[in-house]
């Protein structure tokens, strides 16, 4: 259970919090504990993204904009979306939410030399992780430094509000909410995505994984670029053994 109003990690994260901290900080909690090697994380959460929202009176300006929104006409939306979009990414952060941030991003760089320990900067991914789990954030990889990471998080947030989001969910969105996720990077040799059905041969009995070297981020574009490996026809049976 989830015991802060504006952070929690994923030691504390169970599927019950997933209206405070998202869907995918849920995933990565139920991961982390079941001791899978997953990088340690926090979430800011829901709550914390409200409090700000209201402090700045995005949601004023929200409420009263959505007003003047013509949502059958694209380009009027759109005009919506980045005004909104900007307000967001200019929101200031109170000086004890920045202080909690800063102590919980610094013990992700946290190492163990002999007896001592220290807390030090480290690269993070960023990640939007909101309540629901067909909803689109973007993501942003290798943030280094306290202040980009405050950016990061405002631009995730943001991100909640795209033009097609808006065109889909109209007057709703206001109720919308959304966690970020702050995770220590990875380096791997490899990474990949595992999809439980094949998609491209459109076989339920079979898995798909497709894999890069490095980062992930080519898998995530609509065409990846050259270098990534597709394997259509991993069996569960391997996978198990």
């Amino acid at each position: 259970m989830v015991l802060g109003r504006n952070i929690a990690w994923l030691r504390e994260i169970n599927a019950r919090d997933q209206e405070l901290v998202g869907w995918k900080a849920v995933v990565l909690g139920d991961l982390f504990n079941e001791a899978f090697p997953v990088p340690m994380a926090f979430a800011v959460t829901t709550q914390c993204m409200m409090d700000c929202f209201k402090e700045n009176a995005v949601l004023d300006w929200m409420k009263e904009a959505s007003h003047r929104v013509d949502w059958d006409s694209e380009e009027s939306v759109r005009s919506f979306s980045e005004q909104l979009r900007e307000k967001i990414e200019r929101i200031s952060f109170s000086e004890m939410l920045k202080k909690d941030l800063k102590q919980a991003y610094l013990k992700l760089g946290e190492r163990s030399l002999s007896s001592l320990s220290t807390m030090e900067e480290c690269s993070v991914a960023v990640r939007g992780s909101p309540t629901e789990s067909d909803w689109a954030m973007e993501s942003e990889l290798n943030i280094s430094g306290f202040d980009s990471v405050l950016e990061s998080i405002k631009r995730c947030w943001a991100s909640l509000y795209s033009v097609p989001a808006l065109m889909g969910g109209k007057r709703s969105f206001s109720q919308w909410k959304a966690a970020v996720v702050v995770q220590k990077m990875a380096k791997p040799d490899m990474s990949g995505t595992l999809y439980t059905a094949d998609p491209w041969n459109e076989r339920k009995e079979s898995m798909a994984l497709e894999v890069v070297y490095g980062l992930q981020a080519p898998l995530l574009e609509e065409f990846p670029e050259s270098g990534v490996q597709r394997s259509a026809h991993v069996r569960l049976r391997h996978l198990l053994h």
